[in-house]
């Protein structure tokens, strides 16, 4: 069995995104299963482009996108992936896919992720919005291709070192956040052997 799971680069003012400082330092083989960590492009056609790219080269049974969320107090499994984007330029569309379907569930067993997380004693959250941006627009487009394997996104808060000029912002450990992201992809490894 083959897990991809990706983060993505730092966008706006930031210098790192912790989304891929977590999932880097994931172990390489989880319950088994390999684990291929990569960083994608946080820009609405590069990053669903460069994903593709690595769904053809490895072919994964599961795939675990991972995002910066600012001023979260805890990791959000995400549920939804929404047909909708924020206007980048006036006059720009709102709906990512014309004619698609409003929206789509994520294929992770993500309430068995949201409660073994709790049991790890990490805040955590059931999403039913993954935003209007990048995050978004990777979940939802992975959703709506509709292939074989099951697939959802995870955000995360900032860290420690993103906040020193926010001070009113909350932020997460980058162990905490790698530890959470493990324990949703052992869930999501058990789930698949369900299917079987």
């Amino acid at each position: 069995m083959l897990v991809l799971v990706t983060g993505f680069t730092p966008f706006g003012k930031e210098v790192v995104n912790p989304s891929y400082l977590a999932v880097k330092n994931l172990p390489s083989v989880i319950e088994g299963a390999n684990i291929i960590v990569r960083e994608i492009t946080t820009d609405f056609s590069r990053s669903f482009e460069e994903l593709n790219a690595l769904i053809s080269q490895y072919n994964p049974d599961i795939i675990i996108n991972v995002g910066q969320s600012g001023n979260s107090k805890a990791i959000a499994i995400e549920k939804v992936g929404l047909n909708y984007k924020i206007k980048e330029n006036v006059g720009d569309a709102d709906y990512l896919i014309f004619g698609g379907q409003t929206a789509y569930f994520a294929t992770l067993p993500v309430e068995n992720i949201v409660e073994a997380i709790k049991k790890a004693d990490i805040p955590v959250v059931l999403s039913l919005s993954a935003g209007s941006y990048v995050c978004n627009s990777v979940l939802y487009r992975l959703l709506q291709q509709n292939k074989r394997y099951i697939n959802g996104f995870i955000h995360v808060p900032y860290i420690k070192e993103q906040v020193v000029d926010k001070p009113s912002a909350p932020y997460m450990e980058l162990s905490l956040m790698t530890n959470a992201i493990e324990i949703a992809i052992k869930e999501s490894i058990i789930y698949y052997a369900t299917l079987k």
